[in-house]
């Protein structure tokens, strides 16, 4: 994935656009001879778009919610660009049930593919997370950029690091923080490994339901 900033006044070709998003394409069209050419553009009812986000639907035979997400434009002239597809810069709004799925890696958090098992790093063709090409942000292992053991080895940083609550907002916190999680998640995980050694010590109750460390859940001597 890579992302370039768009110079002022620079037009999209509809050629570099999806087919089904190029026939809905209103370049150069006011807003309101967009909307009328195209009524499902407006603006959803704010009722039936946070009932639709509430409700949760479970893909069939599953027990995973159906990805979904709410995109939101984010104030910036930046353009990401994957798989021969450009999109404005934006964030993604999860509803709580699929948030969770993602956090628990029942769903990637790149191409959102639904896994059968947690962390089974099952992937569409063009997801950037398990990709083996050169990363933009230089991100690297013996995989590549991030390789087919993405969600079971990065997908829980990536979390840590780009969300804000439930809504992904990208690799912009500030490196300080990053840091700071990852050492107090190394001094958790150093005290639990003592405590499971037969060390002094009572392991918090919250920690266990932290996929950050325990991505396949506390061992049952804990529970």
């Amino acid at each position: 994935m890579t992302r370039r900033r768009r110079k002022k006044n620079q037009k999209i070709d509809p050629g570099d656009l999806d087919p089904q998003i190029a026939a809905g394409f209103t370049q150069g069209a006011s807003a309101k001879e967009a909307l009328e050419e195209f009524p499902a553009l407006r603006t959803p009812d704010g009722i039936e778009l946070a009932r639709t986000m509430r409700e949760a639907t479970m893909l069939a035979g599953t027990r995973t919610p159906t990805p979904k997400f709410v995109g939101r434009d984010k104030d910036s002239d930046l353009v990401v660009s994957f798989g021969g597809r450009h999109f404005r810069d934006h964030d993604k709004i999860f509803p709580e049930p699929v948030f969770a799925a993602v956090r628990e890696g029942m769903i990637c958090l790149h191409c959102l593919e639904p896994q059968v098992y947690p962390y089974e790093d099952m992937h569409l063709e063009s997801c950037e997370g398990s990709d083996t090409s050169e990363s933009w942000d230089g991100r690297m292992d013996d995989y590549g950029r991030h390789g087919s053991h993405y969600m079971r080895r990065h997908q829980i940083m990536d979390i840590i690091r780009e969300f804000e609550g439930n809504t992904w907002v990208g690799p912009t916190k500030p490196i300080s923080e990053h840091v700071a999680r990852l050492e107090e998640r190394t001094q958790k995980r150093m005290f639990i490994d003592r405590v499971l050694e037969g060390g002094q010590g009572k392991i918090p109750k919250e920690w266990l339901k932290d996929p950050s460390l325990f991505p396949e859940g506390p061992p049952a001597k804990l529970l």
